[in-house]
C-alpha cells in the first residue's frame, strides 16, 4: 500500500493505492479498514523503529542476545472487520512476527478477542505448519459463581485448541 492525503474543499481524504496501482480513499471502504489501518501501521513501527528507547525501558524489555524485544497489544481487533478480512490481518500478522525475527526483533502480540475466525485461524496455521503451537499461549477469561477464573489453555500440533470451554462460540443459550 502506498497512502497518499488529498485535501478537497476542507475535507483531508487518505488515499491507499494498492500494489495492482488501484487506489481508494479509506473513508469509502467502510469502518472497518479505518480500524486495521493502526494495526497494521503499529506492526510496522515496531519492526522499523530504532532500538534507541531500548535504554528507558524495563529491564524485562531490554535487549537479549542482540535482540530487541517488542509487544504489541490488540484489543478485539475483529471489530468492524468482515470475516475474510479478520483473516487476513493474522496472516498479516504471521508475516509481521517473521520480518522482525529475521531483524533480530521478539516481537509479541497479545490479542484480546472473541472472534471464532481469529481463533480459527491461528489453528489452521498451526495446521499448516505455518506457525509453531508453542508460540502461541491461551488465556480464557471465564466467571464461576462470583469468582473471576482465567484457565491457560494452547493448540495442539495439529491446531486444535485445548481446554477450550464448550459452547463458547456456540449461539444456543444454556
Amino acid at each position: 500500500f502506498i497512502p497518499g492525503v488529498t485535501s478537497e474543499k476542507g475535507h483531508l481524504s487518505l488515499v491507499i493505492e494498492t500494489l495492482d496501482g488501484k487506489s481508494f480513499n479509506i473513508a469509502d471502504k467502510g469502518f472497518g479498514y479505518s480500524q486495521i489501518l493502526p494495526i497494521i501501521t503499529q506492526l510496522w513501527s515496531l519492526i522499523h523503529q530504532k532500538a534507541e528507547f531500548q535504554d528507558f525501558l524495563h529491564p524485562l524489555f531490554k535487549r537479549r542476545k542482540n535482540s530487541i524485544d517488542r509487544l504489541l497489544i490488540i484489543e478485539q481487533p475483529e471489530l468492524h472487520l468482515h470475516p475474510a478480512l479478520q483473516g487476513l490481518l493474522v496472516d498479516s500478522m504471521i508475516i509481521a512476527l517473521r520480518d522482525a525475527e529475521q531483524k533480530g526483533i521478539r516481537l509479541r502480540i497479545l490479542i484480546e478477542t472473541h472472534s471464532e475466525t481469529i481463533v480459527n485461524c491461528i489453528g489452521h496455521l498451526i495446521a499448516d505448519e505455518r506457525l509453531d503451537h508453542d508460540d502461541v499461549s491461551v488465556a480464557i477469561f471465564g466467571q464461576e459463581c462470583e469468582t473471576h477464573k482465567i484457565t491457560l489453555g494452547s493448540y495442539d500440533k495439529d491446531g486444535y485448541l485445548t481446554k477450550w470451554p464448550a459452547g463458547f462460540f456456540s449461539a444456543k443459550r444454556r
